[in-house]
């Protein structure tokens, strides 16, 4: 395997790190796996649970009837693509009222809590681009994961948990 090269072509991001040593899921941490994707650029296919999140992100952006309590902020889908020591970096906010308010929203089985959106890096690195991009403080935005549970039905696909609904956990940076 030789050395990852990110450049703006491909630009280092969270899912490229997360997914590099991630112990809640192996089966995605494959070194060669990871290099293929993250270095080679070759895609696999996509889980259940990826393309439903993508339908009720992309969902989300464009309908504002559909989950109504979950709050839209100025900013939808925020880029974010500063240089850190000649690594260009890349991310997409959900949600971000400039200089005040950050927001992703998960879809998934795996429970989210208090600790595990106070623990998540997503959050820590996308404040650190926007500090690079702008010079604002982690400290100085609050940080909100909205949890979206899932199910997985017996014919293998991915639908919301009934009752719908979202939980959301409010965490800080520093």
């Amino acid at each position: 395997m030789k050395k990852p090269q990110f450049d703006k072509k491909r630009p280092l991001s969270w899912s490229a790190l997360s997914n590099f040593d991630n112990p809640d899921y192996p089966e995605y941490s494959d070194p060669e796996r990871w290099y293929r994707q993250y270095v080679l650029g070759e895609r696999g296919p996509a889980t259940p649970e990826l393309l439903f999140g993508g339908k009720v992100d992309k969902r989300i952006q464009e309908d504002p009837t559909f989950l109504p309590d979950l709050e839209r902020f100025k900013v939808m889908q925020h880029t974010m693509n500063p240089v850190y020591n000649k690594i260009p970096l890349i991310g997409y906010a959900d949600h971000y009222d400039p200089g005040l308010r950050l927001a992703d929203d998960k879809t998934g089985r795996k429970v989210w809590d208090q600790a595990r959106a106070n623990k998540t890096g997503q959050l820590t690195m996308y404040l650190a681009m926007i500090y690079l991009m702008t010079g604002i403080k982690p400290e100085k935005i609050d940080c909100y994961i909205r949890w979206i549970p899932t199910v997985l039905k017996a014919d293998m696909t991915v639908d919301f948990a009934m009752p719908v609904h979202f939980e959301t956990f409010k965490t800080k940076r520093t």
